[in-house]
């Protein structure tokens, strides 16, 4: 990616997990090592981290064509349940897995193809995660050692984990340059035709 590439507002789409879920996660898994809660709270990326393609232009037509996306989906039913992980040799993510997740991945093919030619993925990790093979979850630790995944795989696989709720939002967040991640705008799913893949 080239340095002025670098130096451009980034975003992700998500949906955020409620405060009293959130509060579950933390009991059960933020004691272990390796894990922590990201700055932007416990969520699932449907989209990102990218960047706009015209960075002085294209802003107004991502939005109005996610929400357009947002319209015509249905609030989503999501249940956490079990520990997963994607591994590379000491660079691995460990998460909290997504069960019957065909509406997230309805939606987030409804947003991809809708923000096509608007978005340039963060890097070729990303554009990989989330085109060819996304995973919706919940992310509890990045960036882990073989030694400390395998830790923290052993220490939290045994503990019980299973919740659910319902999210009739998305949210945009934005990060600029050397700047924090910001929720700056919400998407209402407002559900005017039938969803074609059940609730999770």
């Amino acid at each position: 990616m080239a340095e002025a590439a670098i130096a451009q507002t980034r975003y992700v789409l998500v949906v955020r997990v409620p405060r009293p879920v959130e509060v579950r996660i933390e009991d059960v898994y933020l004691s272990l090592a390796g894990t922590t809660k990201p700055v932007m709270g416990f969520h699932i990326t449907l989209l990102g981290p990218c960047f706009l393609a015209d960075p002085e232009g294209a802003k107004s037509q991502f939005i109005s064509r996610v929400k357009d996306v947002c319209r015509r989906r249905k609030p989503l039913g999501v249940r956490l349940r079990k520990l997963g992980a994607f591994r590379g040799k000491d660079n691995n993510v460990v998460y909290l897995r997504i069960t019957r997740p065909g509406a997230i991945l309805t939606l987030h093919r409804d947003l991809l193809a809708a923000t096509s030619g608007l978005i340039i993925p963060q890097d070729e990790r990303y554009r990989e995660w989330y085109t060819t093979s996304y995973q919706p979850h919940v992310t509890l630790g990045l960036g882990l050692s073989d030694r400390e995944l395998e830790g923290l795989l052993h220490e939290g696989t045994p503990r019980q984990f299973d919740e659910s709720f319902e999210t009739s939002h998305i949210w945009l967040v934005e990060q600029s340059p050397q700047g924090p991640w910001q929720y700056v705008a919400e998407f209402p799913l407002e559900g005017s035709r039938m969803s074609d893949v059940p609730m999770a």
